[in-house]
């Protein structure tokens, strides 16, 4: 399945840490002919980065992570490839699953980085819990379970 996504080439837009250099309005073109034009920076981390961009073909909002171009970091990037799709394709997964889980949307490679496409969703529960000064209600608690 993922077999043409192995190789590991040098990369000469290839920061000095791996990372893909990064622009605001760069435009990521996929094999299948969808084109995302990076609207934001969404934040960085062990792996890779992640940005927010728009389809220019659909118009639909996605959130890209770019994983680091090292070999160590591609396979793991394969590895949550596969996890993803197991979770979307599997037939015993309950509406719950399917309403609490981020949905994988493509991958592919791009100037030898893998991309994964996700649904572009809000504030994580983290970032909503940091601009608390309390945490949360046992109410609010219920909500996000909902």
């Amino acid at each position: 399945m993922l077999d043409h996504i192995k190789q590991n080439r040098p990369s000469v837009d290839k920061a000095p840490d791996a990372d893909l250099f990064l622009s605001q309005n760069q435009v990521i073109d996929s094999p299948n002919g969808d084109r995302y034009k990076i609207v934001q920076y969404l934040g960085q981390g062990t792996f890779g980065q992640v940005v927010k961009c728009i389809n220019l073909r659909s118009g639909s909002f996605h959130a890209i992570k770019i994983i680091k171009n090292k070999q160590e970091y591609t396979i793991q990037g394969l590895v949550e490839i596969k996890i993803l799709d197991k979770l979307v394709n599997d037939p015993c997964r309950s509406e719950f699953e399917c309403k609490h889980l981020i949905k994988m949307q493509d991958y592919f490679v791009f100037k030898d980085f893998l991309c994964i496409v996700f649904e572009c969703l809000d504030s994580s529960l983290y970032d909503v819990l940091l601009k608390t000064e309390k945490g949360f209600s046992l109410e609010e608690v219920r909500e996000y379970l909902r």
